[in-house]
Protein backbone atom coordinates (compact mmCIF):
# COMPACT_ATOMS: atom_id res chain seq x y z
CA UNK A 1 0.00 0.00 0.00
CA UNK A 2 2.85 2.45 1.24
CA UNK A 3 5.35 1.04 -1.53
CA UNK A 4 7.30 -0.48 1.21
CA UNK A 5 7.17 -2.80 4.01
CA UNK A 6 5.98 -1.76 7.39
CA UNK A 7 8.66 -1.85 9.97
CA UNK A 8 5.49 -3.54 12.78
CA UNK A 9 4.41 -5.93 10.40
CA UNK A 10 7.56 -7.13 9.44
CA UNK A 11 8.56 -7.60 13.08
CA UNK A 12 5.46 -9.20 13.65
CA UNK A 13 5.79 -11.32 10.99
CA UNK A 14 9.45 -12.53 12.16
CA UNK A 15 8.11 -13.16 15.47
CA UNK A 16 5.00 -14.96 14.84
CA UNK A 17 7.25 -17.45 12.86
CA UNK A 18 8.95 -17.75 16.45
CA UNK A 19 6.32 -18.59 17.67
CA UNK A 20 5.39 -21.36 15.27
CA UNK A 21 8.64 -23.00 16.27
CA UNK A 22 8.00 -23.35 19.60
CA UNK A 23 6.70 -27.03 19.16
CA UNK A 24 6.55 -28.11 22.87
CA UNK A 25 3.85 -25.62 23.04
CA UNK A 26 0.45 -26.38 24.02
CA UNK A 27 -1.50 -24.48 20.42
CA UNK A 28 -4.40 -22.99 22.47
CA UNK A 29 -1.03 -21.04 23.77
CA UNK A 30 0.49 -20.47 20.84
CA UNK A 31 -2.89 -19.43 19.03
CA UNK A 32 -3.59 -16.56 21.94
CA UNK A 33 0.04 -15.49 21.88
CA UNK A 34 -0.68 -14.70 18.07
CA UNK A 35 -3.97 -13.06 18.26
CA UNK A 36 -1.97 -10.74 21.43
CA UNK A 37 0.78 -10.32 19.10
CA UNK A 38 -1.60 -9.24 15.81
CA UNK A 39 -3.50 -7.15 17.94
CA UNK A 40 -0.20 -5.15 19.45
CA UNK A 41 0.67 -4.87 15.91
CA UNK A 42 -2.29 -3.37 14.50
CA UNK A 43 -2.76 -1.09 17.32
CA UNK A 44 1.33 0.20 16.53
CA UNK A 45 0.21 0.54 13.12
CA UNK A 46 -2.62 2.73 14.24
CA UNK A 47 -0.94 5.28 16.34
CA UNK A 48 0.88 6.97 13.74
CA UNK A 49 -1.82 7.21 11.21
CA UNK A 50 -4.25 8.39 14.08
CA UNK A 51 -1.68 11.11 15.16
CA UNK A 52 -0.37 12.23 12.12
CA UNK A 53 2.63 11.04 12.43
CA UNK A 54 5.05 9.38 10.08
CA UNK A 55 4.82 5.73 9.00
CA UNK A 56 8.24 3.43 10.13
CA UNK A 57 8.43 1.80 6.68
CA UNK A 58 11.84 -0.22 5.43
CA UNK A 59 12.50 0.54 2.02
CA UNK A 60 13.97 -2.29 -0.10
CA UNK A 61 17.27 -1.19 -2.32
CA UNK A 62 16.29 0.16 -5.62
CA UNK A 63 12.87 1.90 -4.81
CA UNK A 64 12.33 5.06 -5.31
CA UNK A 65 10.55 7.18 -2.78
Amino acid sequence: MFGAIGLPRFLGAILCAGLATMAPMPRIITAALVVVLLLAVNAVEAWPVETGRPLLLLRLPGQQR
